[in-house]
């Protein structure tokens, strides 16, 4: 990605910073041929079969299964530490540090984003959203967060030169993008899907799709749309 910050027709300085941004988003689309490593696909399982496992028996078998206790945790930091180290365990699409990052943001926003959760709600609240939106719904907002890290890491360069009066408006973007292209992504999956290889490979393809009509729309950039 540092090419995209030499090229001088792309300065953050230009008068439109909508319109850099989209440049910036398109090029570091087509930078990506698979947009997201085949070592991720795991992931996609995992996320269900915990998702299905707590939805059925609860939150705290589910955590004993992944090896953890909820007697043992304080907080939900630690929650979300150990179940993010235990699923993303071997998936190597980038040392876990991005996966475990966004699964412990899924996590955190699936449960009302509230830090200091004692376990026992943050079960409940956890076993609350898969009673409403399944596995499913925990993929797409993890989805959603993965590909927003991705450009976060790969573009850092490109935010450092923004100019700080944008770039809230910009990082704002870049998740609205996100959300959108996830929630066209996982369309394909029932609530309780379980993604094979296959529907994996529909569901990177149709985020592709999704990334490539918000970014054909410089509506997507703007606020409330």
């Amino acid at each position: 990605m540092s090419q995209l910050l030499k090229d001088g027709k792309y300065k953050a300085s230009e008068k439109d910073p909508d319109l850099v941004l989209e440049m910036f988003l398109r090029r570091w689309t087509m930078a990506r041929p698979d947009l997201l490593d085949p070592a991720i696909s795991p992931l996609f399982e995992r996320l269900h079969e915990f998702a299905h496992h707590v939805h059925s028996a609860g939150f705290g078998p589910a955590l004993k299964n992944l090896g953890g206790d909820i007697a043992c945790c304080s907080g939900t930091s630690e929650l979300m530490e150990l179940i993010g180290k235990r699923l993303c365990q071997s998936i190597s699409a980038s040392g876990n540090v991005i996966e475990r990052k966004s699964l412990e943001e899924t996590l955190l926003l699936c449960t009302g984003v509230v830090p200091d959760l004692l376990p026992l709600e943050f079960g409940k609240r956890l076993e609350g959203f898969l009673a409403l939106w399944g596995s499913k719904g925990l993929i797409r907002v993890f989805l959603s967060l993965y590909v927003s890290n991705l450009i976060y890491l790969d573009l850092h360069g490109f935010f450092r030169v923004s100019d700080p009066r944008v770039l809230h408006g910009q990082l704002e973007a870049i998740d609205r993008i996100c959300r959108k292209a996830a929630a066209t992504a996982v369309r394909s999956l029932n609530t309780w899907s379980e993604p094979d290889p296959s529907s994996v490979a529909t569901l990177v393809s149709d985020l592709r799709a999704g990334m490539t009509r918000m970014l054909g729309s410089r509506r997507s950039l703007h606020r409330g749309v």
